[in-house]
């Protein structure tokens, strides 16, 4: 999971006072970031949807919120494994 891109998701989601993330905040991530692909897309969306309360409670703490993400990757990657 890029750490970086979903920060920036955040920021540019609360900067443009934008309604939601998965949508609205995300097609304005891709418009700065030509090079996301619709994977990375679906990616981020469907962490965020497994993690959003995590994450959301962490930001703007930059390090809380690398700390949530590492914590989201690890579950994911917990849940894998049963």
């Amino acid at each position: 999971m890029n750490t970086t891109m979903l920060y920036e998701l955040y920021l540019i989601t609360e900067k443009n006072d934008a309604p939601d993330l998965a949508t609205v905040g995300m097609a304005m991530l891709r418009h700065e970031h030509p090079e996301i692909t619709q994977d990375d897309d679906k990616e981020m969306r469907h962490f965020i949807g497994r993690h959003g309360k995590e994450l959301a409670e962490a930001y703007p703490d930059r390090a809380a919120f690398e700390l949530a993400v590492e914590a989201g990757v690890r579950a994911d990657r917990g849940a894998e494994d049963r």
